[in-house]
């Protein structure tokens, strides 16, 4: 949803070989911030045994804070398909 709302911050380097994508959300009002991301690396998602299928990497931290200028999340109800569920840059 984030992606499609142009609602992450972003990082690209080594001629695209490499990119880094998050967004800041809580799960509640009260609750701890979150920074969930997906990083790809020289497309490793296609590395992996190909009998394992494909991996992305994805995870997420949490701090009691929104560092300043990071992208928080969008709340849109508009859920957005990804035909590929283990690939957090899929299509």
């Amino acid at each position: 949803m984030n992606r499609d709302a142009q609602r992450l911050d972003r990082i690209n380097s080594n001629a695209g070989a490499v990119t880094y994508e998050c967004v800041w959300g809580q799960m509640d009002d009260h609750a701890p911030w979150l920074c969930v991301f997906a990083l790809d690396i020289y497309d490793w998602r296609d590395l992996g045994e190909e009998r394992l299928g494909h991996r992305g990497c994805v995870g997420c931290y949490q701090t009691n804070h929104v560092p300043s200028g990071a992208t928080v999340e969008t709340r849109t109800p508009n859920a957005v398909p990804n035909a590929d569920q283990l690939d957090p840059f899929g299509s």
